[in-house]
C-alpha cells in the first residue's frame, strides 16, 4: 500500500461490459421513498447524495414485478412494464451525472415464505417462517434497551402460516416476468441488473434443501432447485443479448442446519455463470438467521467471500458488511473479494468514498453504530432515518431546511415507537 493511501479500492473494475471507477458499490436497502410504486424526487435525491459522494455503482432498492404471488415490499418502486420506465430513467440519469454506474437489483413473484403474519404467500414448500429470538440483532437489541424503546418488531415474524405452494403454471409466469425486468432495466438505461435471489425470498426457498421440498421438476435434486434461476438467467440473457450485464444477489451461506452451505453455493454460482451471470452481490443469512444478515461485527462475511473463490468461483464477488475501510483494502489485496458493498455506512456518511480518497488510511467518517432503526422503520413500513446522520430522507430539501443543528426530537429518530 503506497503510504497514507488506499490504492486497492481506487483501482477500476469491469462487471461485464461495465466498467466502475472504483471499488465501491452502494448495496441495494429498502428505503422507502416511493409513493403508490413510483419512485419519489425523495429517492432520487438520498441516492444522489451518495453517488455525489465518490460511490462507483449503485445498487437500487428492489424493484418489484408483480404475479400471481403474495404481495412484495410495499415500500419498494414498480418496474413491471413499460409505464415505469420513465421515473427509472429519471433516477438512472441523475446518478450518471454523478460519473457512477446504475444496477438495478429485479425481485418479482413473492416474498416467498419471509412475510409478516397475516399476509398470504406463495413458496415453493408449504414450510413457514420460523424465527427464534436469539438469532435476532444483539446490537439492535442493546441500543432498544440503552434508549428506552418499544420491543423491536421483529415479532410480527411470529407465528407465520405456512405459504401456499406455487403451481407449476405460477412458476412459469414468474419466470418470465422476472425475466422480462431484465429488460426493463436496460430500457431505463442502467448499465446492469441484479436478481435478488438472496436472504430466505422467493428465489432462495427454490434453491434450498431445507426450504424445497417439492417432487416435481422444481424440487428434490440439485438441478430441480435451481432450475427456476437458471431459467430466469437463460431468458433474460436471450432478451437483453451477450453485452448488458446480469448479476444477482445471493447469500454466500444462509447459516441455517440443512440450508445452503458454501460448498453448494459455490456450485451455484459456476451453473449461473455458464448460464451468462457476470458477477455476484454477496452478503449472508436471512430472516431466521438475522444475526447474520445483520451482523453485529464488521468483516464477517469475508470468509465466504474467500472461500467461494478457492471453490472455484471465478467472477467479481461484491461483499457486504464491511464497514472499516482498513479492512475493505486489505481483503481486496488478498484478492478474497473483488469489490466492496457499502450499505449502512453510506447511511451514516455519504461522503464516506470520498472522505477515503481524499483523507487515505488517516480517514474520519461518521460511523455506522449498527443500531438498525434504519431497518426497524423499514419494517413499520416507514421511511428509513439514520441515528447518526439526521440528513437520511432529508436530501431533497435544501441544506438550510436540514434540521442538522436543531434539538433531537425523538420522534424524529423514533416513529416506529408506537
Amino acid at each position: 500500500m503506497e503510504e497514507g493511501k488506499f490504492v486497492e479500492m481506487f483501482k477500476p473494475i469491469r462487471l461485464g461490459r461495465v466498467e466502475i471507477k472504483n471499488r465501491f458499490s452502494m448495496a441495494p436497502m429498502c428505503n422507502g421513498f416511493v409513493d403508490h410504486g413510483s419512485i419519489t424526487q425523495q429517492y432520487i435525491s438520498y441516492f444522489a447524495a451518495r453517488a455525489r459522494g465518490g460511490v462507483g455503482a449503485i445498487v437500487s432498492t428492489p424493484a418489484m414485478a408483480y404475479t400471481g404471488g403474495s404481495k412484495l415490499h410495499v415500500q419498494n418502486p414498480n418496474l413491471h412494464d413499460r409505464a415505469d420506465i420513465g421515473r427509472w430513467n429519471e433516477f438512472v440519469e441523475t446518478i450518471h451525472s454523478f460519473d457512477c454506474k446504475v444496477i438495478i437489483q429485479a425481485m418479482s413473484g413473492s416474498a416467498g415464505r419471509q412475510v409478516p403474519r397475516g399476509v398470504p404467500t406463495k413458496a415453493p414448500s408449504a414450510i413457514p417462517l420460523r424465527i427464534k429470538p436469539e438469532n435476532l440483532p444483539r446490537k439492535e437489541e442493546e441500543f432498544r434497551v440503552r434508549r428506552g424503546l418499544w420491543p423491536t418488531n421483529w415479532d410480527k415474524f411470529y407465528g407465520v402460516e405456512p405459504p401456499v405452494e406455487l403451481t407449476i403454471e405460477e412458476i412459469k409466469q414468474i419466470e418470465d416476468v422476472w425475466a422480462n425486468q431484465a429488460l426493463l432495466c436496460k430500457q431505463t438505461g442502467a448499465d446492469a441488473v441484479e436478481f435478488h435471489f438472496a436472504h430466505g425470498y422467493l428465489a432462495h426457498n427454490f434453491m434450498s434443501p431445507r426450504e424445497n421440498l417439492r417432487r416435481d421438476e422444481y424440487g428434490g435434486s440439485f438441478d430441480n432447485r435451481i432450475r427456476l434461476c437458471i431459467n430466469i438467467l437463460r431468458k433474460a440473457r436471450v432478451l437483453v443479448g451477450p453485452n448488458f450485464t446480469i448479476g444477482a444477489r445471493l447469500a454466500g451461506t444462509d447459516r441455517l442446519p440443512g440450508g445452503l452451505g458454501v460448498h453448494e453455493m459455490a456450485k451455484i454460482i459456476k451453473r449461473f455463470e455458464d448460464c451468462g451471470l457476470d458477477f455476484v452481490d454477496m452478503s449472508e443469512g436471512c430472516y431466521e438467521a438475522a444475526n447474520y444478515l445483520f451482523p453485529d461485527e464488521d468483516g464477517t462475511m469475508i470468509p465466504t467471500a474467500a472461500e467461494l473463490k478457492r471453490e472455484g468461483v471465478t467472477i467479481p464477488i461484491i461483499c457486504a458488511n464491511i464497514h472499516d475501510p482498513h479492512i475493505g483494502e486489505k481483503a481486496l489485496k488478498e484478492g478474497k473479494i473483488n469489490m466492496i458493498g457499502l450499505g449502512r455506512p453510506l447511511l451514516a456518511d455519504p461522503e464516506y468514498v470520498n472522505k477515503c480518497a481524499r483523507e487515505g488510511i488517516k480517514v474520519k467518517h461518521r460511523k455506522c453504530i449498527r443500531c438498525l432503526i434504519c431497518d426497524r422503520r423499514i419494517r413499520n413500513d416507514l421511511g428509513i432515518r439514520c441515528e447518526v446522520n439526521r440528513e437520511v430522507g432529508l436530501e431533497w430539501c435544501e441544506p438550510k431546511n436540514w434540521p442538522i443543528n436543531g434539538p433531537k426530537k425523538k420522534e424524529f429518530f423514533y416513529a416506529t415507537d408506537y
